[in-house]
């Protein structure tokens, strides 16, 4: 066995273990037990990639995925950000709200006519998680498709982040 199996068994013994008796645990499990073991994927960033767009899929969110790493774009910050949107010809950018001070102070998106929309967190959202007794905010989606199954996930997420200017 491959040093790489071996990490991905200890990976996918771990997520079994941790939610295999949640009330939706196999829902996600089924999902993405088969893509971690798969000999075919070797790097993280791939597996990432396999499991997001699995993920999104299952979950209905309907868009076109791209991987920028194979485009070289060139530039810093804002300047990537921008030389990667109008690659693409899109005028909306979504950011994580930490990213918020550098786009503003350095304007780049403004001048080029890119509306920034930055995605905000609101805590109070909960759900029931199996074994908290208190709620551990941000846990991944895995942890919110084990506990409350795909259905009601992407309502949860709709409540749970908010898009703003």
């Amino acid at each position: 066995m491959k040093k790489n199996q071996i990490g991905k068994k200890k990976i996918s013994l771990s997520l079994y273990q941790n939610y295999k008796n949640h009330k939706f645990g196999n829902e996600i499990l089924d999902i993405i037990i088969p893509i971690i073991e798969d000999n075919k994927v070797e790097y993280l960033a791939d597996l990432n990639i396999k499991i997001i767009k699995k993920i999104s899929t299952k979950l209905g969110i309907k868009t076109k995925f791209v991987i920028d790493k194979e485009k070289n774009f060139s530039g810093k910050k804002s300047v990537k950000l921008k030389n990667i949107c109008q690659f693409y010809k899109s005028n909306t950018y979504l950011s994580p709200l930490g990213s918020r001070n550098y786009i503003e102070n350095e304007n780049i998106m403004k001048i080029n006519k890119i509306n920034v929309k930055y995605l905000k967190n609101l805590t109070n959202e909960t759900y029931m998680q199996l074994n908290n007794l208190n709620f551990i905010d941000s846990m991944s989606i895995v942890d919110v498709i084990a506990n409350i199954g795909f259905k009601e996930s992407i309502n949860w997420i709709e409540k749970k982040f908010e898009l703003y200017e």
